[in-house]
């Protein structure tokens, strides 16, 4: 198919989807890997955002560094417009993301053999699987193997087993997401992206998320922390571990005491501190507690 029958096809199909999508404004504030980004919109707001119809090659894969950098040279510090297709538990976006000059940064990614279609997020548009068709034949990037596999079908080292790395990390944090996702900066220039271990703050859109989110700002942003690694990575990537700051205040106790966060028991069911916490806001109806029953994140 040319490549201007292309764009008209995918033009007119988000022209369909627009009304049906949020749309947001920003600039891509970090790139985690092939298919994952950071991107701060114009209201101050950070979403992580995963491209819609896409899948590039996981960390441990061939050309999983090729197509993280392929992505950052495309989209790092720019601005760009998303249309929001879904929203995953956890808060992060499945999106189309454009460029400033309208191009769709997941099919050129795809042209350029750096990612494949993504038949788990919905039918594949026809743009996107002719854009395919041409890589392979063409053996561009990743299909310079002959049988390159897909990361749905990835059974590799970082699918299988738990990542090492230190217990405990130091830093400042530098962005925060919501109530309980936040960003590390080291003092080496890494960044990590954070989860609170043991607690749940309210989701985007919910009652008390904004005041969460608001919480940790004032707590820690742009301040030195210290971080107990719990686990090195959950589904989103993220590192999740008890963040300390100031006298050595815990984080997570403090979003629970304050009413701002519930207490996770299936993540921490033995941390009788954070579920007497959760009693004791529960008892003098601080915050979200202000409900009768306010609906925790995990019962959607």
């Amino acid at each position: 198919m040319p490549r201007g029958s292309q764009r008209a096809i995918l033009l007119a199909s988000l022209l369909a989807l627009q009304a049906l999508a949020d749309r947001y404004h920003g600039r891509v504030t970090s790139v985690e890997d092939g298919d994952t980004l950071t991107v701060v919109d114009t209201t101050g707001t950070t979403r992580h955002v995963r491209l819609c119809g896409v899948d590039a090659p996981e960390g441990g894969q061939p050309f999983a560094t090729a197509a993280r950098e392929s992505l950052s040279s495309r989209c790092l510090e720019t601005e760009v417009d998303l249309q929001v297709r879904r929203v995953e538990k956890g808060g992060r976006v499945v999106a189309t993301v454009l460029l400033a000059d309208g191009s769709d940064l997941a099919l050129s990614l795809v042209e350029q053999g750096s990612a494949w279609c993504n038949p788990r997020h919905g039918p594949v548009s026809e743009v996107y699987q002719g854009a395919e068709i041409i890589a392979r034949r063409e053996r561009r990037g990743l299909w310079q193997d002959d049988a390159p596999v897909p990361p749905w079908s990835w059974h590799g080292p970082r699918q299988t087993e738990e990542p090492t790395g230190p217990a405990s990390l130091t830093g400042t944090i530098t962005e925060v997401a919501d109530g309980d996702s936040l960003t590390l900066t080291t003092p080496e220039g890494t960044r990590v992206a954070l989860r609170l271990y043991g607690v749940d703050a309210p989701e985007g859109g919910r009652a008390f998320s904004a005041a969460a989110r608001t919480f940790v700002v004032e707590q820690c942003l742009d301040k030195a922390v210290a971080v107990q690694v719990e686990r090195h990575r959950d589904a989103y990537g993220r590192t999740v571990g008890r963040v300390t700051y100031g006298e050595g205040d815990d984080l997570g106790l403090a979003l629970v005491t304050a009413g701002l966060a519930w207490w996770q028991p299936k993540e921490a069911p033995d941390d009788a501190i954070l579920r007497g916490a959760e009693a004791d806001a529960r008892n003098a109806r601080r915050g979200l507690w202000q409900d009768d029953n306010p609906k925790p994140p995990w019962t959607k």
